[in-house]
């Protein structure tokens, strides 16, 4: 999934939210006795007046969608718990979350700020809530050497992209590590691939025009693995999003590919500056898929 670099032209919109009272890692928590036991969740949350209550909690520390030097702690609550096999396998919380449904998930930078809240509801079906930069409910948490706990809610319900939301939860989560991604090839592990990128260029091209022409049929060819299944009128919402955010004139300027991994070095026009990006390419099947992608105003590191 495309994940966009914060320009230093865009002055950032975050807004704290969040009281983060101890770093990861440090000494142990006092714990109130009304607290969720370790691994729990109490309260509920509702989308347009449906109820879910909240039972099972996680926490991760993970990479950073924007600088992978930084680290953030992404907070799960759920109605039911996910499952041994996503978690262990998953690289962020949230792709362990995909294809199960009534759970939020939050955010915290490395300050303890909320940058991110996504809501899944039944009542969405495939689609889901979000919002980056800022969150809707309060978020108050806490971390101690393995746990994270605290609280989210919202003073009343709120309007979240023409959907009535409203939280009053708390939580005891674990923190387990992010599963270690595989690193991108490189001129000492991996081929250069040749002018164009290849078979992995190609087909990271095609992806990109298929976005730009919305077409649906493409896209669900070619998308990447990770993106979920939606309904053609959430497809083409999303669509919309991908190509307004998506660089003008790609150009493919280096590459490299090491068995089904490959890595894409391009670069294209926004606003009137240059966009630099690094695609990552995984083969499944027949086919090269854009697993990842990352963009920056500055020409990433090789």
């Amino acid at each position: 999934m495309r994940e966009t670099a914060r320009p230093r032209r865009i002055p950032s919109a975050a807004i704290l939210l969040s009281v983060f009272a101890s770093a990861v890692g440090r000494a142990a928590l006092a714990v109130p006795p009304d607290a969720p036991k370790p691994g729990e969740a109490s309260g509920t949350f509702s989308v347009d007046g449906k109820t879910v209550t909240l039972h099972f909690a996680y926490a991760m520390i993970q990479p950073d969608s924007f600088d992978e030097k930084k680290t953030n702690t992404a907070i799960l609550l759920a109605e039911k718990p996910l499952p041994d096999a996503a978690l262990a396998a998953a690289k962020d919380l949230e792709a362990a979350g995909r294809g199960q449904t009534n759970w939020i998930l939050v955010k915290l930078d490395e300050k303890g700020s909320a940058i991110r809240e996504v809501v899944h509801h039944d009542s969405l079906g495939d689609a889901s809530l979000q919002m980056s930069g800022m969150t809707h409910s309060d978020v108050k948490a806490a971390a101690g050497k393995d746990r994270v706990e605290g609280s989210l809610r919202t003073k009343e319900a709120e309007d979240f992209v023409r959907h009535e939301y409203q939280t009053d939860a708390r939580f005891n989560a674990p923190i387990r590590q992010a599963a270690r991604e595989v690193a991108l090839p490189d001129a000492k592990t991996g081929r250069k691939l040749p002018r164009g990128g290849g078979d992995p260029g190609k087909a990271f091209l095609a992806f990109d025009e298929a976005v730009r022409k919305k077409d649906l049929a493409a896209i669900r060819k070619l998308k990447p693995a990770d993106m979920p299944d939606m309904s053609d009128k959430d497809l083409r919402d999303a669509l919309e999003m991908m190509a307004a955010m998506s660089p003008a004139k790609i150009t493919i300027d280096d590459g490299y590919v090491s068995g089904d991994l490959a890595v894409l070095y391009v670069s294209g026009a926004q606003d009137g500056s240059r966009q630099y990006g690094t695609i990552r390419m995984n083969k499944v099947g027949a086919n090269w898929l854009a697993t990842n992608q990352k963009w920056s105003n500055e020409p990433p590191a090789k």
